[in-house]
């Protein structure tokens, strides 16, 4: 029993903490056939980017030169220049980027660069509005949930001090609730200064390096490293968030808990009464209507503290990233345990 549990418990950790657990090193023939022999597949039936795709994740197995070549003529022919160029550079082929960057540079005019200047400070205001408004909500819920969690704090005492009246679903409703919003509060307000932190990124763009006819502002965005430093800039608000979500959700678990215990306490004392219509009617009322509320009360606990510990983790890989300019931006993928999953696992008990 003991074994399952602790087997249970890693794999639960390695999901949660693992980034590239989803993706998987083929062996070598099995993983050119999967990816690089149904990528031809997809270009002969026009679908470039699940051939794209493809490609990427045979090449962050096994980068091989002449896959990049195939990956750098696929940009090619989608004007896509700057990352043609860039999967040149990879692959060290030196010569091969120097003359994509030249074609690039040659099909340029004022009216790309004008154009893409104007796609990308458009894109700047919507982020920064769009991470104030976030930012402002937040406060918003901050405020909400103080509010409440006092007033169910409030009720709390009154009943357990003074031998209040009031409902305990209510007490309990406002006191889980009020710290959840408090919760949510958090998780907006690092949202709001993701957002801020992205618009940063993309006005340190320099057109003049990366602008062509066929690379879309998404590809830009990731693959010029402003997604990474986008990232690194939010990694200090991520910890912190994750921080408080953790701390967050230990009040809203032990009321949770304190609640179904205060359920288990009246009913043995009501097991010792004389039983009686009135008391009967209060009996199946907790049992129907207030006992399944309180249960419902417990999963943002275990939410809040789950998201806080994946934020800790996601905060310290942010912190490693590499702003510079990327073709494949995603961790290689292994099926190993990260150095994360590793520092759980030990915390936990477990070896490896």
């Amino acid at each position: 029993m003991q074994i399952s549990v602790k087997t249970a418990f890693a794999f639960i950790i390695i999901f949660l903490f693992t980034s590239n657990l989803y993706s998987i090193c083929y062996e070598k023939k099995k993983a050119f056939e999967n990816y690089v022999v149904k990528s031809d597949f997809y270009l002969k039936h026009e679908r470039m980017d699940e051939a794209e795709d493809a490609l990427k994740k045979y090449l962050k197995c096994y980068p091989e030169k002449e896959v990049f070549i195939k990956l750098a003529k696929l940009y090619e022919s989608q004007k896509k220049y700057y990352l043609a160029g860039l999967t040149y550079k990879t692959a060290g082929l030196e010569k091969k980027y120097a003359e994509v960057e030249k074609r690039r540079i040659s099909k340029l005019t004022q009216t790309t660069f004008h154009n893409f200047n104007s796609r990308t400070n458009t894109k700047v205001k919507e982020f920064k509005k769009t991470g104030k408004e976030l930012k402002n909500l937040s406060i918003a819920l901050f405020s909400i949930g103080s509010v409440l969690a006092a007033a169910g704090g409030g009720i709390f005492i009154s009943n357990k001090a003074f031998d209040g009246k009031t409902s305990e679903l209510i007490q309990y409703s406002f006191l889980i609730g009020g710290f959840s919003i408090i919760g949510a509060g958090f998780s907006t307000n690092f949202n709001g200064d993701y957002y801020i932190n992205k618009s940063i990124s993309l006005e340190n763009f320099n057109t003049k390096e990366i602008v062509d006819h066929g690379t879309t502002m998404e590809e830009y965005f990731v693959h010029t490293g402003a997604q990474n430093y986008t990232k690194k800039m939010s990694a200090k608000s991520l910890r912190n968030t994750g921080i408080f979500m953790l701390v967050v959700s230990v009040p809203i678990l032990t009321f949770s808990m304190f609640s179904l215990f205060d359920d288990y306490k009246n009913s043995f004392n009501y097991g010792r009464d004389d039983y009686s219509e009135s008391s009967l009617h209060d009996a199946l009322t907790e049992v129907l209507i207030v006992n399944p509320v309180k249960i419902l009360l417990m999963p943002p606990a275990l939410l809040f503290m789950v998201r806080g510990i994946i934020m800790l983790a996601k905060s310290s890989k942010y912190k490693k990233l590499s702003a510079e300019p990327s073709l494949l931006t995603l961790n290689s993928i292994a099926p190993i345990i990260d150095p994360v999953s590793k520092t759980y696992g030990l915390a936990l008990g477990f070896s490896f």
